[in-house]
């Protein structure tokens, strides 16, 4: 059962974290980038250098993801 919330508190802090960095990169036409040649919110992520965290979020939803489906399958 701890792993199973562990998982679901980890992967809900992923996907907030990618969600924040998704929608500063949509709110920022009043500051546009265009990362050689790359534009959009891709380019946006590029040009404030926020890949890494974007990539980092990710991860740590999936680990989320993995632990809570390990806590939901493991046999007792």
């Amino acid at each position: 059962m701890k792993k199973l919330i562990l998982g679901i508190a980890l992967m809900a802090l992923g996907v907030l974290g990618v969600i924040a960095l998704l929608v500063s990169a949509m709110l920022s036409p009043l500051n546009p980038w265009t990362y050689n040649g790359v534009s959009g919110w891709w380019g946006c992520l590029l040009g404030m250098e926020m890949t890494l965290p974007f990539y980092s979020f990710l991860v740590l939803s999936a680990v989320g993801l993995g632990l809570a489906l390990w806590g939901v399958f493991q046999k007792k």
